[in-house]
């Protein structure tokens, strides 16, 4: 199995939307006992903000 990237959406609280259906599907195809491998990058959103304001 391959090794996923995933970044995070503009707060935390997409990740609990999408996470789950990723491994669902991963469930689904592979069997119970896998979930998908991946890697999330979560950067601060204030961040973004403030460069946007500047």
């Amino acid at each position: 199995m391959k090794t996923i990237g995933l970044i995070r959406g503009m707060n935390w609280k997409s990740s609990l939307e999408y996470y789950p259906i990723i491994n669902e599907e991963v469930n689904k195809k592979l069997g119970e006992m896998h979930s998908a491998k991946c890697i999330l990058y979560s950067i601060d959103f204030d961040e973004v903000e403030q460069y946007q304001r500047n």
